[in-house]
């Protein structure tokens, strides 16, 4: 069995202030943050989950978290 490790990857959106009008631009910014690992079980065969974490901007500081788990058959291997 093959596995291979994906490089965490991640990302923060700024959040953007209009000092003459007191208000952020982007009022709906976030920031996220996420994994994953790639198992290759056949050569036409592979099993990937992901990981991710959400925030929303600091005033409001709501959360979401998702879990995805993906399955991918190659026919042409």
């Amino acid at each position: 069995m093959l596995s291979q490790a994906t490089i965490i990857r991640w990302s923060i959106s700024k959040n953007y202030y209009n000092n003459q009008v007191h208000r952020s631009t982007f009022a709906d910014a976030y920031y996220q943050i996420g994994i994953g690992y790639k198992w290759f079980i056949l050569p036409q065969f592979e099993i990937e989950p992901i990981a991710t974490l959400f925030f929303d901007n600091p005033d409001n500081f709501t959360k979401a978290y998702t879990l995805n788990l993906g399955l991918r058959y190659y026919l042409n291997k």
